[in-house]
């Protein structure tokens, strides 16, 4: 099959051209009020009592000595939660504990108040009785018949597995196997902005100002917790000061909405950097064995990828992570015979969720340094073992057998870098180094998808209307995620 790329020019105001961004000004110089900023008249301070252990049960839960702080308005516990259940992609959090606490720093009651200190000494003084249970914190043993169920379905969260071609005789006739085990840390995103947001019940209706990737999503979980019509939700999403994956999900908007409806006043609530670091989500641990079989002339012959992921307490993404570390777990190259096996799992560590690139790291670094040892053995050098692997438009993917198609530049992106000074040169670079400094230099190649991959089908939408003047309005979904401004 052959695909010829067709180069069409392209003249606009915007394409080629280096312009400004509308609103950079503002973020440069701190002036951008984001929504953590927000204030409105009458507005209340809203706080998060949470659980000290990361696992356990809620034996009593008591606010009367909460409820007589000078100062506190309202407190609301899962009593007073219509449907006390969200997930993004699965239905495992409660949005406030009832019984089992699953995570260091769990929400248990939400309180509103005339001041911040106020809400502050009332989350406080909200008294919890707290029967402490076995810590799952390994994800193999988590898999382990005699390991506490964190959920009523066990510990599996999810497992997939995907194979083309016949794997074992390919490495078997391989002149070169690497096999190794390949572990890959939690990563927290640090945002300049925490979170936090301001809400508003009036006429029957919320209105929210939240940070959050997903605005629909955000109002879907406040519709479906306080069991009301999503069109009685409005999201006001930006700006932001920073994302990466981070606020693509969690309770916050409910939150906000339940504080508000209780008060019928606005609340806001700003979560402290140390709340992010206990309930935010982060990137996912992955333990991954990898085998790379090679002939003598470097050719990859067969990948086999065998990936556990720690979910943490809830599913947040991670269905979606997983599924994206399949369909690039052959990285960019051209593989004939490719297998993959990944188990999510539930523990009581940090919880897994959205984080730049989500699932694509964890699997690229097993491959890239597999490859890397392979160029060694067989004295290749490093960058022309990946020229002689990577694939070209026409060809299948490595695992789905899709083929590639014509934008698919990754030969010429390799040749472009590896032609660049700081390729060329990196030996006199890497000898400047002193003290106790030491430098590296490295060449990786990744490929990457958009959005929650194919584990589930993502949607969008646009309007348009056309004015008599002959202007064009749009509305469509991105937003602001600390990147831009809106235009």
């Amino acid at each position: 099959m052959t695909i010829e790329r067709v180069h069409v020019p392209t003249k606009t105001r915007f394409v080629g051209r280096s312009l400004p961004t509308r609103g950079a000004e503002d973020v440069a110089t701190g002036a951008l009020k984001y929504l953590t900023d927000k204030t409105l008249p009458d507005m209340l301070h809203g706080k998060i009592a949470r659980a000290t252990i990361p696992h356990g049960r809620l034996v009593r839960l008591s606010t009367e000595v909460a409820r007589e702080v000078p100062g506190v308005v309202a407190i609301v516990t899962a009593a007073d939660v219509p449907n006390n259940i969200q997930g993004a992609v699965v239905l495992d959090q409660p949005v406030l504990i009832k019984d089992r606490i699953r995570q260091l720093g769990d929400a248990v009651a939400l309180v509103a108040a005339e001041t911040l200190a106020a809400a502050e000494a009332g989350a406080a003084a909200i008294e919890m009785e707290v029967e402490p249970l076995p810590v799952v914190s390994d994800p193999e043993l988590a898999l382990s018949p005699s390991t506490p169920r964190l959920h009523d379905g066990g510990n599996l969260l999810m497992e997939l597995s995907h194979e083309r071609g016949d794997v074992e005789a390919s490495l078997a006739d391989a002149a070169v196997v690497i096999e190794r085990t390949f572990h890959t840390q939690t990563q927290e995103h640090v945002c300049l902005e925490a979170g936090g947001g301001v809400g508003l019940y009036e006429n029957g209706l919320f209105t929210i100002w939240v940070g959050t990737q997903y605005p629909g999503n955000a109002q879907r979980e406040v519709a479906r917790a306080l069991e009301i019509e999503e069109n009685d939700v409005r999201i006001i999403s930006t700006p932001m000061g920073g994302a990466f994956g981070s606020k693509s999900d969690g309770p916050l908007p409910i939150f906000l909405a339940l504080l508000a409806k209780a008060t019928e006043r606005p609340v806001r609530i700003v979560l402290t950097r140390e709340e992010i670091m206990a309930v935010g989500t982060k990137r996912h641990p992955f333990r991954v064995h990898t085998r790379l079989g090679l002939d003598e002339n470097g050719r990859i012959l067969a990948v086999d990828v065998d990936a556990l992921v720690d979910a943490g307490p809830y599913a947040s993404f991670s269905p979606a992570v997983l599924k994206v570390a399949t369909e690039v777990s052959t990285g960019p190259y051209r593989v004939a015979n490719a297998r993959f096996s990944g188990r999510a799992v539930y523990t009581n560590n940090g919880n897994g969720g959205g984080f730049r690139g989500y699932g694509v790291p964890q699997v690229v670094f097993p491959i890239e340094m597999a490859l890397l040892e392979a160029a060694e053995r067989l004295v290749i050098d490093p960058v022309e073992i990946k020229r002689r692997n990577l694939l070209r438009p026409g060809d299948p993917h490595g695992l789905y057998g899709h083929v590639v198609g014509p934008s698919f530049m990754a030969v010429e992106a390799l040749d472009a870098i590896a032609d660049h000074p700081w390729w060329r040169e990196r030996e006199s670079w890497k000898a400047q180094a002193s003290g106790p400094w030491a430098r590296g230099t490295g060449i990786a190649a990744a490929l990457k998808g958009c959005g929650y991959g194919s584990a589930r089908g993502d949607h969008a939408g646009a309007r348009l209307a056309l004015g008599t003047d002959g202007s064009i309005t749009i509305w469509a979904g991105p937003n602001h995620s600390g990147q831009f401004i809106e235009a």
